[in-house]
Parts: C-alpha cells; sequence; structure tokens
C-alpha cells in the first residue's frame, strides 16, 4: 500500500479555540461534535443527525458542525428540522482550510457507506480530536485500531455511536489518552521522511531488477 505522508500539527491555545469557535457562531463552553465533506448519500450525514439527536436527548447543551457541501444540503437540513435538532446544528459549508474546523471539536462523528479510506477522521486524528465512526466498507479500521485508537463500527448503529460519544464527552481524560495513542500510531505509519525512504527503496529494487 502507498500511505498518504501526513506530518504532526501542534494542538491550538486554548485562545485560537476560542476564536475558531466563535467564527462558527458556536457557544462558547459547550461540547461540539462535528464532520467533514460531501452531502451525498454514501456519506451518510443522515446516520449523523440522527446520532446527533440521540446525544441531545442527554446532552443538550452539545452543539454540532458540519463542513461541507452537495446536493443533499437541502434533505439534510429538512431532516434536521423534523428531528428538532435544526437549533444544535450549524452548517459550514465548504471551508479552503480544515484546521479550524478541527481546532472547534471536541469529537469528530464520521461515517460512509463505502470510502477507500476516509481521510477526515485520520487528519482529525492528528490534530487530537478523538474519532467515533461507523464504515460499511473502507479500510479505517486498517489503519486505526478499533477500541484503541478510535470508535470503528462496521454498522451505522446510532445508539452505539450515541453512547461512544456521550462516553467520551464524560471522560475527558479517557478521550485525551485515546487520541494520543491514535496520534502516535497514524503518525508512525505515515510520518513522511519514513515513507520517502520507504519509497526510495521499493523503487531502487524494483529498477534494478
Amino acid at each position: 500500500t502507498l500511505r498518504n505522508p501526513i506530518s504532526a500539527v501542534l494542538p491550538p491555545s486554548p485562545a485560537e479555540r476560542l476564536a475558531v469557535r466563535q467564527s462558527f457562531g458556536l457557544p462558547t463552553g459547550a461540547p461540539v461534535i462535528g464532520n467533514a465533506g460531501w452531502l451525498i448519500p454514501r456519506k451518510r450525514f443522515d446516520v449523523f443527525l440522527h446520532t446527533a439527536a440521540a446525544v441531545l436527548r442527554q446532552r443538550p447543551e452539545v452543539r454540532f458542525l458540519i463542513a461541507g457541501d452537495g446536493p443533499e444540503r437541502e434533505p439534510l437540513q429538512a431532516m434536521a428540522t423534523s428531528l428538532g435538532i435544526q437549533h444544535a446544528v450549524v452548517w459550514a459549508g465548504w471551508l479552503e482550510e480544515m484546521g479550524p474546523l478541527y481546532a472547534a471539536l471536541d469529537i469528530l462523528l464520521f461515517h460512509s457507506d463505502w470510502d477507500a479510506l476516509g481521510m477526515t477522521p485520520i487528519e482529525a486524528i492528528v490534530h487530537g480530536v478523538p474519532v467515533v465512526s461507523s464504515v460499511h466498507h473502507g479500510g479505517l479500521a486498517e489503519v486505526l485500531r478499533p477500541g484503541v485508537d478510535a470508535v470503528v463500527l462496521d454498522q451505522h448503529d446510532v445508539p452505539k455511536l450515541a453512547q461512544a460519544a456521550l462516553q467520551l464527552l464524560g471522560n475527558p481524560s479517557a478521550a485525551a489518552a485515546m487520541v494520543n495513542q491514535a496520534r502516535d500510531h497514524v503518525l508512525a505509519l505515515c510520518d513522511p521522511e519514513q515513507l520517502a525512504a520507504w519509497h526510495e527503496r521499493a523503487f531502487t529494487q524494483e529498477a534494478s531488477r
């Protein structure tokens, strides 16, 4: 496999975190769960909204941030209204830079019916954001160790997803320990210098045949 090179990222300062939350119109002290992507059926933002509704039944102060756009935006906004959670969801649209999104989040909640490897959860982890995810068909569980580095389900099980998010929100030290371990794991797999050396060895060996 050819891995994407990923470099370490400095965590945001408290002031930077506060500033990006304010830029998105998020309450200062509210926990924030978010996701980013193309708003199309296979990205399952419907699962995100149903999970948000389940979380809000127990933690009504939580807010949800969605970055991205696409043909499903209007149906999804209508769904948020029908679920009674429109007040708790911020639709940020496309972002030129993803750093502010990750700086605003306490948890990334990611779903997909199929993706060879969704990069959003990988980037979130490198930015220090714990991941709760569900992927029907994809390679995320081949990179992240389910239950160790992140919550990675193979079914879109809303009650399990909501419970996992609530547990991480309720135990920040456990969430921090999990994402720190995950970040070390991802950076070890995707260190640019090590990847460059691996490719050089591979191509040199191939050329010498």
